[in-house]
């Protein structure tokens, strides 16, 4: 069990961490927002990863057929 938990904290530590961030604080906020309030935050969140380094990362990976070199680092 350790050995495959090991694994998976390996594939997240090298996937969209930034991406990673914004849904983890959607999932916080779902505890006490309002559903209107949730989903225009969502849309923010939304934005704010298309916007980011990560996501022109992957849809470069994706169409060049490799896989993607995401570095977690927020849009400026």
């Amino acid at each position: 069990l350790m050995d495959e938990a090991r694994a998976q904290a390996a594939a997240f530590a090298v996937g969209p961490t930034f991406g990673y961030a914004q849904t983890k604080k959607a999932i916080h906020a779902a505890q006490t927002n309002t559903m209107d309030r949730q989903l225009d935050l969502e849309a923010e969140l939304m934005f704010a990863c298309g916007k980011s380094p990560d996501y022109a990362e992957g849809v470069g990976a994706f169409l060049d057929n490799r896989n993607p070199a995401f570095t977690g680092k927020a849009p400026s």
